[in-house]
């Protein structure tokens, strides 16, 4: 995340975002109970809400340093790192929202060429994590 454009703007379109996937996923968890069908769908909501969740904190977070007095080069490499730190999350959170959907639509019955599209899409993912967690390694031994 780019803490130079994360405004108060994107603050609260997180937010909404997050209060938005919160009652998205009551909203499926619930309609999932009161059918008897699969909860997996349901998933991919509170999936999205952490992630927003998170987003949230890390501005917070990084607000909190910039106003505790750290000189331009500490807080840029913090920014830099806590960027990575979001890429990770956000990649993780994309893994597991489409292993989610990969289950719910084996379980639905999809036809198998969309089945193996998404499970194709997960192994990119699970690859673009390992490559993120591998860039913060490198700029944690800078």
């Amino acid at each position: 995340m780019n803490y130079y454009s994360f405004n108060k703007t994107t603050l609260w379109l997180n937010i909404v975002g997050a209060l938005v996937s919160y009652v998205l996923f009551a909203v499926e968890l619930y309609t999932s109970a009161a059918q008897h069908t699969s909860y997996t769908s349901s998933l991919v909501f509170i999936f999205l809400a952490v992630n927003c969740t998170f987003r949230i904190f890390s501005w917070y977070r990084i607000n909190r340093k910039k106003k505790s007095g750290l000189s331009e080069e500490a807080l840029a490499k913090e920014e830099r790192r806590q960027g990575m730190i979001d890429s990770i999350f956000s990649n993780a959170t994309g893994v597991l929202v489409m292993l989610a959907l990969t289950v719910h639509f084996i379980i639905r019955n999809t036809p198998v060429a969309f089945i193996v599209f998404c499970a194709v899409c997960t192994l990119c993912f699970v690859g673009i994590l390992v490559l993120s967690i591998q860039n913060l390694k490198r700029i944690d031994r800078q």
